[in-house]
């Protein structure tokens, strides 16, 4: 277990531009070292027909952020809210950005697809500019999280981080399989920009359930590398059922992590699911015997309990 951990609180739509306004002080107040905002996704028009191929967009299209080279969401102010979350007295000393996502998202299609049809490069691309745009839109985006889950395409990714490496961007992966994958994509990122891929993400749920940081933990890198996560307690509208770990159970699950020495610290996914419980309480409680689910720093705390982490 590291002693400089890293706690991280990954978001969905709360962070976004409608409502990350009335999040800035609840989030600097959290407790967590790490935001992360996602999803950001890749236009196709052959995935989403009202998309342009190299298309930045937040979610699902809302709101569309770049496209032809410029910011055209209707939102003045994100960027400097996002700025916001690690001013004055707060938790918060980063703030990443995360592109792919599971589900049906198909990003890291698409950029293979955008790759290998230029000659296997990025340079002069529609999704080059867009991003470039992208770093200076948004310039308090310490890096970009990468969540590929629907092709693992080694060229291709390897070649995105270059490009976003190249903007100025740190990388951070965020697997939950194919392990060879992520160690060959750390070893060539690596050769190329030695400490860029700041850490991993690891997740611990859902598809990812009984991975185990330290079966994780790439060669030569440093004790306290993997933030392993997991997913926070909700209601699924459509199989009218609760998913996802109590605080008490998360707590059980980092305990297990506690002695590790591939382990920096934890995340939470996420946000969004929060909120989402809070509106079902009155309907359905809170989905969880004792604890109370309602916030994220009352994760944060079961986490550091099962760490061993004051």
């Amino acid at each position: 277990m590291s002693t400089h951990n890293n706690f991280v609180l990954y978001s969905l739509y709360t962070l976004g531009p409608a409502t990350i306004g009335g999040e800035i002080n609840y989030m600097r107040e959290s407790g967590f070292t790490t935001i992360v905002i996602g999803m950001f996704h890749i236009g196709n028009p052959e995935v989403a027909k009202d998309t342009q191929l190299g298309d930045i967009i937040f979610n699902g299209g809302k709101p569309l952020v770049i496209r032809d080279g410029k910011y055209v969401a209707n939102a003045p102010d994100w960027p400097g809210q996002i700025a916001q979350l690690k001013q004055g007295t707060t938790s918060v000393t980063k703030v990443y950005a995360c592109f792919g996502g599971g589900g049906t998202v198909q990003d890291f299609s698409t950029i293979k697809s955008i790759y290998e049809k230029n000659g296997n490069s990025f340079k002069g691309t529609m999704l080059q500019k867009n991003l470039e745009v992208f770093r200076r839109v948004f310039p308090a985006f310490d890096g970009i999280d990468m969540d590929c889950e629907d092709v693992y395409d080694l060229p291709s990714f390897v070649a995105f981080c270059d490009m976003m490496i190249g903007l100025g961007f740190d990388i951070t992966f965020c697997p939950y399989q194919d392990q060879q994958f992520w160690n060959a994509a750390l070893a060539e990122v690596s050769s190329a920009h030695p400490g860029a891929v700041k850490w991993w993400n690891l997740q611990c749920y859902d598809g990812g359930g009984g991975n185990k940081p330290q079966d994780w933990w790439p060669a030569n890198s440093r004790p306290g590398y993997i933030i392993p996560g997991d997913w926070v307690r909700f209601w699924d509208p459509d199989q009218q059922a609760w998913f996802g770990d109590c605080p008490q159970d998360m707590q059980n699950l980092f305990a297990t992590f506690a002695k590790q020495t591939a382990v920096g610290g934890g995340f939470v996914y996420e946000l969004d699911l929060i909120r989402d419980t809070i509106k079902n309480i009155p309907i359905r409680g809170t989905g969880c015997e004792i604890e109370d689910p309602r916030y994220a720093y009352i994760y944060l705390q079961y986490v550091k309990a099962g760490l061993g982490v004051k």
